[in-house]
This record gives structure tokens, sequence and C-alpha cells, in this order.
């Protein structure tokens, strides 16, 4: 999977950038204590949603790095940090039906919303991570999270791991399967679009992985990612042709958005994975953004939408953009990846109270507006 360092050309976001104030994250206004309630629900004890909620009000009320020391002190002064500790790191409390629950309040808040897989640097004993986030126009909130290991994690230390960690160590792709998987097949919710920046991925085998979850792609590619034109009779084409030699046949059709942009479309198809569930071809628009005029300006995007207008693609690709807006800006300043300690489970915990603390800011500002 790319990286996240910019990519030039690199579409506009689709609205300004949420501004960085001086001063440190404050607490909201309102709404606070009814998301928190229903988050903190599932866990069984008194003491735990205690902590939940101190913990939560120390991310978004906490100067600097939040670290568990920096939030004990902010919000019950030191005395609290072996709570806080013993309750991130220690305890026993399932974090998944808070993602769940969490999922579930966006969804029905922010119904137009699609799912943007993006990486984030992995902490020290894991390899990587990914995050799927609740993206629309204005604003994205992170509801799931998925951690590889490092190294022999998975012989060691079994009270250190999540009892979700799979058995063998997973690759990216089965990372981002598995975490979609987890949306609509454990938590019930709604299939959504996935969108995300796909190049140096197999893109055939993750295609062929959302598609029997019942999931459509927006998949930004590399141009030598290879593909088949829908109708071809020549067998250089039946062995498959890269995307940029496909976009360069196609450039000719163009489709205009209502902004002057136009982008030239094809239709392709992904070839299936042999002996795989997933071994039938999928139908997909190959769409090539570029700016105004006849030039395109190779952006590669793969959508198995059917029937989606080429604008209303190029407005979904730019949901890459604003969840990384929204990383910068609310996600890291409430302590995302502040995490420091070794244990995975406590990992877990912190992104998903930092999570928490990332929607509570986002619709605080009203910027849940769909």
């Amino acid at each position: 999977m790319h990286g996240n360092s910019p990519t030039k050309p690199r579409p506009r976001p689709p609205v300004a950038s949420v501004p960085v104030p001086r001063q440190p994250v404050a607490e909201p206004a309102g709404g606070l204590d009814e998301l928190r309630a229903s988050l903190f629900a599932s866990l069984p004890r008194a003491d735990q949603r205690k902590r939940a909620r101190e913990y939560l009000d120390g991310l978004l009320a906490t100067h600097g790095r939040k670290s568990i020391r920096n939030i004990a002190a902010a919000v019950s002064g030191r005395a609290a940090e072996q709570r806080l500790h013993h309750f991130i790191c220690e305890s026993t409390w399932d974090w998944t039906p808070v993602r769940r629950t969490l999922a579930r309040y966006v969804a029905v808040t922010a119904p137009d919303h699609a799912w943007v897989v993006r990486p984030m640097r992995p902490p020290r004993n894991a390899r990587w991570v990914l995050g799927v986030w609740s993206a629309w126009r204005r604003a994205s909130v992170p509801v799931n999270w998925r951690l590889r290991p490092a190294g022999d994690h998975h012989r060691q230390g079994k009270g250190s791991l999540p009892r979700s960690t799979p058995q063998r160590p997973e690759s990216v792709l089965e990372g981002v399967v598995g975490s979609c998987a987890e949306l609509v097949r454990d938590w019930g919710l709604r299939p959504r679009p996935v969108v995300m920046d796909a190049r140096g991925s197999d893109v055939p085998a993750l295609v062929g992985g959302l598609a029997a979850l019942g999931l459509p792609v927006l998949l930004r590619i590399g141009a030598g990612t290879l593909l088949h034109p829908a109708c071809s009779a020549s067998r250089a084409a039946d062995r498959g042709m890269p995307a940029g030699e496909l976009v360069g046949m196609a450039r000719g059709r163009f489709a205009s958005g209502s902004d002057g942009s136009e982008a030239a479309v094809a239709t392709v198809r992904v070839p299936g994975q042999p002996g795989t569930h997933a071994g039938e071809a999928v139908s997909a628009s190959l769409v090539a953004f570029g700016g105004t005029g006849t030039k395109v300006t190779a952006q590669l995007w793969l959508a198995t939408h059917s029937d989606v207008a080429a604008g209303v693609l190029r407005r979904m690709s730019m949901l890459v953009q604003r969840v990384d807006d929204d990383r910068l800006h609310i996600a890291d300043r409430v302590g995302i990846g502040d995490f420091t300690g070794g244990s995975l489970r406590g990992w877990h915990r912190h992104v998903t109270l930092a999570s928490a603390a990332h929607a509570a800011m986002v619709f605080s500002r009203g910027t849940s507006e769909t």
C-alpha cells in the first residue's frame, strides 16, 4: 500500500482544512455526555465506566502529548495515574463493543458516508496499523483499527495480545478485508463504498476480497496495474494491459463535472483469483481524473460501483484527503498516536478512546451535517 506522503498533483480537498487553534483541545460544549454514556454502556463495571469517562475527558483537555501520566494530571492529579494505567493496559474490558457503538452512531448521524482505509504509523511493537474511517463531505471519524504485531509477538506474551489477533500474521491486504468484514458481518452495518490508495497492493485480490463482502470499491491504482479491457479480441488484452495504456485508449471519452473538471473513463474487467471464491472477473470503471481542458493528468482510480457518475467518484476520491486533514487537525490533537506502552491491548484501548474523543470534537463542531 502506498504511504502517507503527498503525491503530486494532489486533489483539492472537498472543504477547507479544519483550522488549528493555538489553545489546547477543550471539552466540546454539548453532546459529550450522551455520546460517552452510549459508548461506555458495554463496560461491565461502574469503576471501568468512570475510568473511561476520565480518560476521554483527559484526551480532550490535556496539553501536549496524551500520555497516561499527562492525562491523569489533567483530570484527577497524579494519584490517578496508576488507576488509568491499569484501566488501559491491564484491565479486562473489551474495546470491540465501544468501537461498534461508535460506528453505529456515525452511521446514523452521517448516513451518506464511505469507509476510507488509511495506514497510520505503528507503535514500536507492531509492523503496521490500518484505520477504517467513516468519511463524508464535511468530516470523518475513525471507527475501526487493525494491527499486525511485530516479530514473534504471536508466540510471546499472550497476555499482551488482543483476543481477536489472528493465529498467523496477516498481510496488509488481509487486514483491509478483515477490518471491513468486521464492520458488515460482525457489527451488522449497512455496506458502504470502500475508498483507499491501493498503489503497490494486489488490486485483483483486494477487489475480490471486498466484493465477496458485498462492498463496492474506489481504489487509487498505479499506471502499471494490469486490467482487462471490457471488449477486446487480442491475446495481449486477454493477458491484461497496464491501466495507463487503457486510459490512453479512452482519452477521447470524457465525462465533465460541474466544477469544470474532466475525467477519462474506460470500462474494464478486474481479473479474478484462480481457485478462490472470488475467481470471477469483476466489471469496473477505470477513471483518470485531471484538470480542465482535454489533457488528463493521471490520477487513476478503479471503481466497481455501477452507474455512478464520474463527478461523484471524483468527490469520493477526495475523501482520502478529508481523512488526512482530519487526522492532522483533530485525531493527532486528541492523541491518536500518543500511546507509547508495550501492551498491544493497551494500544487498542487507547486508540479506541482517542477515536471517541475525535468523534466528540467532530460532532460538537456541527460538522456532521450530511
